[in-house]
């Protein structure tokens, strides 16, 4: 018998991921983490970083991403990029 151990409170799923939310990513407040159970079958964690100067908008199948962190089902997605004008210094997009 081990004493003072968290072992017993360990989840684990063979099927189920499990996604954690720092505490700035918590709307009730700070100090703490927010776990969820993720079925991959359904959608997969994915994490979207885009800069362009010129506010580009960008949308996968069809619809607009308005949040940097989603959920994507497995499979063939279209994926748009749609920038309103060219920088002006000449640099690249």
């Amino acid at each position: 018998m081990r004493l003072n151990s968290f072992d017993r409170f360990t989840k684990t799923s063979p099927r189920l991921l499990l996604e954690e939310h720092a505490h700035c990513e918590v709307p009730a407040g700070c100090g703490g983490v927010v776990l969820r159970w993720i079925n991959p079958a359904t959608g997969l964690p994915v994490l979207l970083d885009v800069f362009n100067p010129s506010h580009a908008t960008l949308a996968i199948d069809g619809v607009a991403v308005t949040h940097s962190s989603l959920l994507l089902a497995p499979g063939r997605h279209v994926l748009s990029l749609e920038v309103p004008r060219p920088p002006a210094d000449g640099t690249r997009c």
